[in-house]
């Protein structure tokens, strides 16, 4: 406490046993301190590391939390992303089954233009993607080269 540059102290009375004031007594001896100065001492060493503990505590409460957040947004991202792969998967399904549902066998004669048409089709496609990703996730660039793609496909010869 201080107050205009002088310091004020205040007095604080212990009731001790006689045991205990003699083993404070003698403590300070071996030290070579009043019994006052050591209990001075001892108590502000104590305030000290309370003060330190609960500064440390303030900052584990403080990780823990944001621990719980970081968790709890984690989980959101990850049924976010579930539902995203379900949609995706259910998307496939359903093109899959119109494909086959509605396309007819290649004849033995064609089946080697439709392969090389196939491999031509999907590396187009698969540039296409590869830019649309390079370009912030451009899909609209990936649709866009797909469906051009689609309108110059080749005539079977």
């Amino acid at each position: 406490m201080k107050s205009r540059g002088i310091a004020k102290t205040a007095l604080i009375r212990l009731r001790v046993t006689e045991e205990e004031s003699a083993m404070l007594k003698s403590l300070a001896n071996s030290e070579k301190k009043s019994t006052s100065s050591l209990l001075r001492e001892m108590v502000l060493t104590d305030l000290r590391s309370t003060q330190r503990a609960s500064a440390m505590e303030n900052h584990i409460l403080e990780f823990e939390r944001r621990l719980v957040n970081t968790l709890h947004y984690l989980t959101k991202e990850m049924r976010r992303l579930n539902s995203t792969e379900q949609v995706t998967l259910s998307a496939i399904d359903i093109f899959l089954r119109t494909y086959l549902t509605h396309t007819p066998p290649i004849q033995e004669a064609n089946r080697e233009f439709a392969r090389q048409e196939a491999k031509r089709r999907y590396d187009e496609i698969i540039t296409a993607i590869h830019r649309g990703l390079s370009d912030d996730f451009g899909i609209t660039e990936v649709a866009r080269t797909f469906l051009t793609s689609e309108e110059n496909d080749h005539e079977q010869p």
